[in-house]
């Protein structure tokens, strides 16, 4: 017959589990803690932050959190500006980031949309170094802007896009051929 010892009113085994317990969560929160970034120079009125392609909310301070221990690609948005894209990562020794947003320079941009639901899935393309994942349809309101590579210089993109429940990726290229051009995805695929 096993006695367990006790130490005051508590068993050992009890005070060995919620010791590892303890030890496990103190782990856990260094691994997968927060962390901040604060963006000076950012413009709440202007400007949209995204990590990994999600928005996030950036408060008064111009600061929001993120995991530690992930890099991240950080993308903020402004109307008519190039996007500034940086991949960042923040560490349990450096668990906060000031980053500067520069003054990034004036772009044209052409839209990529779906006006039908000719499609769902996913479209997959680089903007700006960032590796992009959105959803299908586009959002015939929104769009996903895509860069001209000069004032009115058609510029070439290509995308790759994937049906619901379909393993195969179908490569794509498109043209902007202006400012405020209008390339609806699904006359793209039925050609």
């Amino acid at each position: 017959k096993k006695v367990d010892k006790k130490v005051g009113s508590k068993k050992i085994k009890d005070i060995f589990v919620k010791n590892k317990e303890k030890s496990d969560k103190i782990k856990e929160g260094r691994l997968s803690g927060k962390g901040k970034v604060v963006l000076s120079n950012f413009d709440s009125t202007q400007q949209k932050v995204f990590v990994d392609g999600k928005e996030v909310k950036v408060d008064v301070f111009g600061s929001f959190e993120l995991p530690l221990m992930k890099e991240v690609f950080l993308r903020v948005e402004e109307p008519d500006l190039e996007h500034f894209v940086k991949k960042i990562k923040l560490t349990s020794g450096k668990e906060s980031m000031d980053l500067k947003i520069p003054k990034m320079p004036i772009l044209s941009y052409g839209y990529l949309l779906t006006y039908e639901q000719c499609i769902t899935g996913s479209i997959s393309f680089e903007l700006f170094g960032e590796p992009r994942i959105e959803a299908l349809p586009i959002d015939p309101q929104l769009g996903i802007a895509f860069p001209l590579e000069g004032e009115n210089i058609p510029t070439i993109h290509k995308v790759e896009y994937q049906k619901k429940g379909e393993k195969l990726k179908k490569n794509l290229e498109f043209k902007i051929n202006s400012e405020d051009d209008v390339i609806d995805l699904c006359d793209l695929i039925k050609k």
